[in-house]
């Protein structure tokens, strides 16, 4: 993202946080109104506008705007923990438990890996990178980490990077399903007819 974007994008959202935190909902919605406009896909604008909701006492509003928020991230605790507590009061057991299952798969990777993983998924890539290579220097082969190092060399066109990554990722886990996914893609992007087939065939098998 052109950092100009971004720091508009940024400047908007912290002025709705704000007057979220200085108990002004609906000052907060018209600005995320204007940020929704501008930058349709930022998550965290709608997890900030279901937090509005949320303080607005308007709990089907605040369901749909925290469902999209993790629709477009799936990285974002906060939504996840506010729908389990939202999908409990309306009574819905289904959602709860999927929101809750959410909630139990973020809290076993570590933090860094989580707010980089949110990062990607809002496009702000170099954060994301340089974020998660910290952690690879620090604690080394950790697979959730390297297939999001690996996802980041694909959204760079770094391909023959991503497909060593991934194929990392694999060795290490071969059951990991997502990334074989994934890897499958970057071959098709590669050219690679016969091996992403041979991933497809894999992936079917499951």
């Amino acid at each position: 993202m052109e950092p100009d974007l971004r720091r508009q994008r940024d400047l908007l959202y912290r002025r709705a946080y704000d007057q979220r935190m200085q108990g002004d909902a609906p000052a907060a919605l018209l600005t995320l109104e204007e940020l929704e406009r501008l930058h349709p896909r930022f998550s965290r604008l709608f997890q900030e506008r279901g937090l509005c909701h949320v303080q607005l006492k308007q709990a089907p509003e605040a369901i749909d705007a925290l469902v999209r928020a993790v629709n477009l991230n799936p990285a974002l605790p906060v939504s996840w923990n506010m729908l389990a507590g939202l999908f409990r009061m309306t009574r819905q057991e289904k959602e709860q438990r999927n929101a809750e299952a959410h909630i139990v798969t973020l809290a076993k990777q570590p933090p860094d890996v989580v707010t980089a993983n949110a990062l990607f998924e809002d496009g702000d890539l170099t954060e994301a990178e340089t974020l998660i290579r910290g952690f690879l220097a620090r604690h080394g082969h950790h697979i959730e980490a390297m297939r999001l190092l690996a996802r980041i060399g694909v959204e760079r066109d770094a391909y023959q990077d991503a497909q060593l990554l991934f194929e990392g990722v694999l060795d290490l886990e071969p059951q990991y399903h997502a990334a074989r996914y994934d890897y499958a893609q970057l071959l098709i992007k590669r050219h690679l007819h016969a091996p992403a087939l041979e991933q497809t065939r894999l992936l079917l098998q499951t």
